[in-house]
């Protein structure tokens, strides 16, 4: 996103783990950093790909020295470990954006904007997702991919108030979404191996109040256009233009992971 966003340069990479940061570095032709001040030191915008655990504190110095900040779901530990950081990101006056990609898939933003037509009363949401690895194995399916669930139904239905976890296991749950307007919508979330589908994908049924369906499926087959509408955001961010992913929108998400 960042290699096609016009007026973004992509300096460079930091990890705790140098060798991973010198093999990324090296794929994009760009700089291994030593160390996160040096990284900071170097760039305007700082984009997360951390455990949450890890990002408030990364998040916090950045956001100190004013850095734009594009930050991984969830975005921290604990509900309150997100609040101080949204208060930290107020205070500086820095913008943020959540990595939400669901969102710009073109499937998603022709039924979003289908639903003013059909005025949904139901959502349904299922996604699969291939076994994570690295950090995110050790977290739950709800918490590494909830977030999207919850974003695309209030996409549809509007903001939700509240969540039920129907059924949960290792690699598995079902949730009921309680939304501001009294409406109800389902979501599933599943950890898959598929060899014939090896990325994230799903589908969005919207019902409404006469019983008509309408469904999309949700792939990354046209990745170039999500990339695309992503990157079309992030100016916006850039701009420092209003917009509804940023970290406020995460701590929102936060109370329901």
């Amino acid at each position: 996103m960042l290699i096609r966003t016009s007026g973004v340069s992509l300096i460079g990479v930091w990890s705790r783990n140098l060798r991973a940061a010198h093999s990324l570095a090296k794929t994009y032709g760009i700089r291994a950093f030593s160390s996160y001040e040096e990284l900071l030191a170097a760039c305007d915008l700082v984009a997360y790909v951390v455990p949450p655990s890890a990002q408030p504190g990364l998040a916090l110095r950045a956001a100190r020295l004013g850095k734009a900040l594009i930050l991984e779901k969830p975005l921290a530990a604990s509900q309150a470990e997100a609040s101080s950081l949204c208060s930290a990101v107020k205070r500086a006056d820095c913008s943020t954006m959540m990595m939400l990609m669901f969102r710009f898939l073109p499937q998603l933003r022709e039924l979003s904007q289908a639903h003013r037509e059909i005025s949904p009363v139901s959502v349904s949401v299922r996604l699969r997702f291939p076994p994570p690895s690295g950090w995110r194995s050790s977290l739950s399916p709800w918490l590494e991919a909830g977030a999207h669930v919850i974003h695309i139904a209030e996409q549809l239905l509007g903001p939700v108030v509240a969540v039920d976890h129907e059924q949960k296991d290792q690699h598995s749950i079902r949730v009921s979404l309680h939304h501001v307007s009294t409406a109800v919508s389902r979501g599933e979330l599943v950890s898959t191996a598929s060899p014939s589908l090896p990325n994230s994908h799903g589908a969005v049924v919207t019902c409404d109040s006469s019983g008509r369906t309408r469904s999309a499926g949700l792939y990354f087959e046209d990745f170039d256009s999500a990339l695309q509408a992503m990157a079309d955001h992030l100016r916006r961010v850039l701009r420092g233009e209003s917009h509804d992913l940023d970290a406020e929108y995460g701590l929102h998400l936060q109370r329901f992971l």
